[in-house]
């Protein structure tokens, strides 16, 4: 399978994409939150994901971020892998996380109940001096309704287009 991204305006590029057999796929959305804003409930933890938990993350995460991608991340330097851990230590969500960026993707959650808990244990890997992270996520309809309702800045809304290959 192959993915590809356009802006959720471009009709064009998303006329010509569909011509060589891309299909939609899903929404993928883009917000800046401000560390400041959240209102985690404590209930889950964030941490560094462990060696003997890549191959669980990975199936959870599916095509999103498979155990190989997991591996990759974790062999460069300016990734950090996360994972959120509810209160009986069950795997809810992890992320890539870039300090220097400061950005998530890809992002997932088991919705948005979990959304603060998660971006409020991200802060704690940010580098000095960002008050924010950006987040990246893909078809969380219910995150971005909590992002829009909250104020937060949309740097952009896409859509993800795929071409099966075979």
């Amino acid at each position: 399978r192959v993915h590809l991204y356009t802006q959720d305006f471009n009709s064009t590029a998303q006329g010509l994409y569909r011509r060589f057999g891309f299909e939609p796929s899903g929404t993928t959305w883009h917000y800046f939150i401000p560390f400041s804003s959240l209102e985690p409930s404590h209930l889950c933890t964030c941490q560094k994901i462990g060696n003997d938990e890549i191959e669980c993350v990975g199936a959870k995460c599916g095509e999103a971020m498979p155990a190989s991608q997991i591996r990759r991340f974790l062999s460069n330097d300016r990734y950090v892998v996360l994972t959120l851990k509810d209160s009986s230590g069950a795997i809810v969500g992890a992320c890539r996380f870039t300090p220097s960026f400061p950005g998530c993707f890809p992002f997932v959650v088991d919705g948005a109940g979990h959304f603060d808990d998660f971006i409020a244990g991200v802060e704690r890997f940010a580098l000095p001096g960002y008050d924010y992270v950006r987040v990246t996520f893909t078809d969380y309809p219910d995150i971005a309704e909590v992002c829009k309702e909250r104020g937060y800045r949309l740097h952009h809304r896409l859509y993800k287009m795929t071409l099966d290959l075979g």
